[in-house]
């Protein structure tokens, strides 16, 4: 189950409903950047991810912003490209992530810094919705991993277990949502349908960890993915994972 912002959090993001569109936001987000999504956010040229999880970068009076655009995954996408079930506000995609990055932002966990979400009502039981948070300097993993670069894989792992210490559990963990700064910090990105368990729950994690093992297995260099799978979990995380025979690193 999703955070939500308790009345602390509400006194720095505010909601702004027109008709049947709601903005969340910070209270420092320039009114500027809020008046770009005055208008239906999806018609937006200059906004064209076209993939789930792809981001798109932009710049707004000299700061950088990564959008992203939430589409469907999986099978439901071969008939509903971008459209979701309305059950409320508080249960929609764009409030869940951006209450939980706004609590793994004040509790100091490496995620980019959240600026705002729109949440746009299509008929009576559907919505569309966007995600804005600041622009990270760096690459990601795969970027990394596919130039030659060297990892600090301990360092990877090191920031996984942190991250499953406060009880978030990434729905999507794979080399595309680790990020790469230059001065070696490591990032986790996109928290769509990520939970918070109470700490103390290990058994949640397992998933997370053999979704990112299958993704470094599809990397190529399957004999040095393998090395750096054992520096990441043995000297980065500390625990070794029970991952089931079928999912070995190629």
């Amino acid at each position: 189950m999703g955070v939500r912002f308790t009345d602390m959090e509400w006194a720095r993001w505010g909601c702004r409903q027109t008709g049947f569109r709601y903005v969340l936001y910070g209270r420092d987000t320039p009114q500027s950047l809020l008046s770009l999504w005055r208008n239906h956010p999806v018609s937006k040229p200059w906004l064209s991810a076209q993939q789930r999880g792809v981001a798109t970068y932009f710049r707004h009076e000299g700061q950088e912003y990564a959008y992203r655009h939430y589409y469907r995954g999986g099978w439901p996408a071969r008939w509903i490209r971008d459209r979701y079930f309305w059950l409320g506000l508080a249960r929609s995609r764009p409030w869940r992530e951006l209450s939980l990055l706004a609590e793994m932002n004040r509790q100091g966990l490496p995620v980019p810094p959240p600026i705002l979400a729109v949440v746009y009502r299509t008929g009576l039981l559907g919505y569309r919705a966007d995600l804005v948070t600041a622009r990270l300097e760096g690459i990601s993993l795969v970027e990394a991993i596919r130039s030659g670069q060297t990892i600090d894989w301990t360092r990877i792992g090191e920031t996984i277990r942190r991250f499953h210490d406060w009880g978030i559990q990434h729905a999507d963990l794979n080399v595309g949502n680790i990020w790469l700064a230059p001065g070696g910090e490591v990032y986790l990105l996109d928290f769509d349908r990520a939970r918070k368990h109470s700490r103390g729950t290990p058994r949640f994690f397992g998933r997370s960890l053999r979704r990112l093992r299958r993704s470094l297995g599809k990397q190529p260099g399957g004999t040095q993915q393998a090395q750096a799978w054992d520096a990441l979990i043995q000297v980065g995380y500390h625990r070794e994972p029970a991952l089931p025979p079928e999912a070995p690193v190629q």
